[in-house]
């Protein structure tokens, strides 16, 4: 009864505020006199992630002096990260803005969040600026449901956010059956082109690329020795995995000269479990980071769960090991993957501690092959993202 009262109520709610949204938005958009060819792209929790500088890179090599506005629900966070995209990329053409703003000065938009109550907003601005386009790009691929994604597997999903979209941007044809159906728009309008983030993983990789770290990060990672990233997802399987040891941990990291860096979640503010690693142990929590591709390229190998920065793993070519907690009371409904674990998890699996210091002895002796999930996820791109995205940056 409950979820058929809220099925009810949720959709005129929904679409009371969209109305609401797009009455106050209008006349500002009419008001508005200057110019409309900037491109928007949206900070995730008012934060750039891995996509974020290849594709400021990709606007601003197909659009040259035009501005690039960063759309941030907490402009005061995001400020210092524009001030460092802007330094880095030798510009001043990147500033933040808000999402009503954008849609009123942009030609090309991307979007992080799904705008369900922006979407009339959308509708109504392209409506007068007909060559204006909207694209959604993901926070990671589909290899495990979202909670969103969950619970709407007893009946359609009802996306009218994402009805407003003129494409989503999509690894492969994998990725586009499953956006199309839960974004609930037509398979056309899913766009095989990649997240920016993998064109940008090549040249990391033969470090023909310059990284983009703070000194307090470059400091860190200064350490000689194997360098290990263990980056989950909120619920932290590793320390949790059965029969999980601390002290053999820490004597395999000392016998091998290795070092355990720990990158939290965007969600998550600590990661616990290693108090007594000593220095072998480096807590990333508190360095400001673009995104998490630049750091990990400075990686030997990455230790994850279900978390979508195993992807960028792939990339790099590092060896990726998921720690696999398969305990109900450990998972959480963040830990559900999508496909056969072969194809969600395509790297080397450890479901209780011994197993995962046999991948760590694999991954220091280079025994190990990412070709399988490169090959099916597509994660090596053919061209540049300058021509990749040429007829989507306008």
């Amino acid at each position: 009864m409950r979820k058929l009262i809220k099925d009810l109520t949720e959709a005129p709610v929904s679409s009371l505020i969209a109305f609401l949204k797009m009455s106050f938005f209008l006349p500002v958009f009419f008001s508005y006199r200057g110019k409309r060819d900037a491109t928007a792209i949206e900070f995730r929790q008012s934060k750039p992630d891995s996509d974020t500088l290849p594709l400021l890179q990709a606007a601003l090599a197909n659009k040259p002096g035009k501005k690039i506005l960063i759309i941030a629900d907490k402009p005061k966070v995001a400020a210092p990260y524009v001030t460092e995209l802007n330094e880095f990329l030798k510009t001043d053409l990147i500033e933040v803005t808000s999402l009503s703003s954008a849609l009123k000065r942009s030609r090309t938009v991307f979007l992080i969040d799904n705008p369900n109550s922006e979407r009339l907003m959308m509708r109504g601005a392209r409506f007068f600026l007909r060559d204006q386009k909207y694209y959604r790009i993901f926070h990671g691929l589909i290899t495990k449901k979202t909670p969103t994604e969950q619970k709407f597997e007893d009946y359609m999903p009802r996306r009218r956010g994402g009805r407003a979209f003129d494409g989503v941007l999509c690894q492969n044809w994998i990725e586009s059956y499953r956006r199309a159906y839960f974004s609930g728009i037509p398979v056309r309008k899913t766009i095989r082109v990649g997240y920016p983030r993998f064109y940008r993983a090549p040249a990391l990789k033969d470090k023909s690329a310059p990284l983009l770290l703070t000194e307090e990060a470059q400091s860190l990672i200064q350490k000689p020795g194997f360098k290990i990233m263990y980056a989950p997802t909120r619920s932290g399987s590793l320390p949790a995995l059965s029969g999980f040891d601390e002290q053999v941990l820490l004597q395999w990291l000392e016998e091998h000269n290795a070092y355990l860096y720990l990158k939290t979640h965007v969600l998550t503010k600590q990661i616990q479990g290693f108090e007594n690693l000593g220095d072998r142990v480096v807590d990333l929590s508190k360095v400001a980071t673009i995104g998490s591709l630049d750091i990990l390229s400075c990686m030997d190998a990455l230790i994850t769960d279900t978390s979508s920065i195993m992807m960028e793993g792939f990339a790099l070519d590092l060896p990726v090991i998921h720690s696999i907690n398969e305990d109900p009371t450990v998972a959480t409904a963040h830990d559900v993957i999508a496909f056969e674990e072969h194809i969600a998890l395509p790297g080397m699996r450890a479901y209780d501690f011994n197993e995962l210091i046999e991948k760590l002895n694999c991954a220091k002796a280079g025994d190990y092959s990412n070709q399988f999930a490169q090959d099916v996820w597509g994660l090596v791109p053919e061209k540049d993202i300058e021509q990749a995205f040429e007829r989507i940056i306008r």
